[in-house]
């Protein structure tokens, strides 16, 4: 099963160990590149990065995740991929949704739970709640102080000065 993981920044590493962490973490994803356990892994220019996982199950994708020596140093979110359906498949199909069902059925009910929760308390960053959304629906547009204000992707949105403004922010 084809995994998509986001990586964002977490706590900050120790300076001393920076240059070790990267170099550890390009020795990783080449291992697993070579290994086929990683399919292609990018960085983003404002930090973070997401790789796309080849694994058999939700343990054997989080080994692969937490193998990366820099992983303490990441907050990670990982979503299952689907293949885009097939023309020549009957109509509706969606291919591995079966699959996807049996062998992670507890994994996606663990998801919906966390949804779930995060949707009742509110608050948050997108797609937990609060911030994000179009104006009128709701997160960001509007002049501060009436609405908007703060960074994409937490609220904000949009340039100035209709709202939003200033630079992504690191989540």
């Amino acid at each position: 099963m084809r995994f998509h993981v986001l990586y964002r920044q977490g706590p900050n590493p120790p300076a001393e160990a920076v240059d070790d962490l990267a170099r550890g973490s390009m020795d990783w994803a080449q291992q697993l590149l070579s290994s086929g356990k990683m399919e292609t892994t990018s960085l983003f220019a404002d930090g973070g990065g997401f790789a796309i996982f080849n694994a058999d199950t939700p343990e054997e994708l989080l080994q692969l995740i937490h193998s990366n020596p820099s992983s303490a140093y990441l907050r990670h979110e990982a979503r299952p991929c689907l293949s885009a359906p097939d023309p020549s498949q009957r109509e509706g199909a969606v291919p591995g949704l079966d699959d996807l069902r049996s062998n992670f059925g507890d994994t996606l009910n663990l998801a919906d739970q966390i949804v779930a929760q995060r949707s009742a308390g509110g608050g948050g960053t997108p797609p937990a709640g609060g911030g994000g959304g179009t104006p009128p629906a709701g997160g960001g547009g509007g002049t501060p102080p009436a609405g908007g204000g703060g960074t994409p992707p937490a609220g904000g949105g949009g340039t100035p000065p209709s709202g939003g403004g200033g630079a992504p922010r690191r989540p």
